[in-house]
């Protein structure tokens, strides 16, 4: 079974292997990071929300419940921050190399 935590582990890997495009690193630099703020957030965000979620034989309290708001609402503003600056990063590369980016969705992924 393939986890997330092992698929970005592999794309980390992957990613630490490659080489400058024509010298430049932006983009690469750009998804390291990305990699890394998601790894991130897999480590320590979702480790926090599955632990109050899985509290067996009782609801969430009123201050579990706003501790785990404050978790989901932290993953979601990290993960945004992280993909928008890749994005830019993106963006900035395939207008310098003359590449088309196009946009897809996860069924076409698989």
């Amino acid at each position: 079974k393939t986890t997330t935590a092992t698929n970005l582990a592999t794309a980390l890997a992957a990613t630490n292997k490659m080489e400058a495009f024509d010298g430049n690193t932006e983009y690469l630099d750009a998804g390291k990071a990305y990699f890394t703020a998601i790894k991130g957030i897999c480590d320590v965000e979702y480790k926090q929300a599955f632990d109050l979620i899985t509290i067996e034989g009782r609801d969430l309290t009123d201050e579990e419940s706003a501790q785990l708001d404050k978790v989901v609402t932290a993953m979601v503003d990290k993960s945004n921050a992280a993909l928008k600056n890749m994005q830019e990063a993106q963006k900035v590369f395939a207008n310098k190399y003359k590449f088309e980016i196009e946009e897809t969705t996860a069924a076409e992924t698989k």
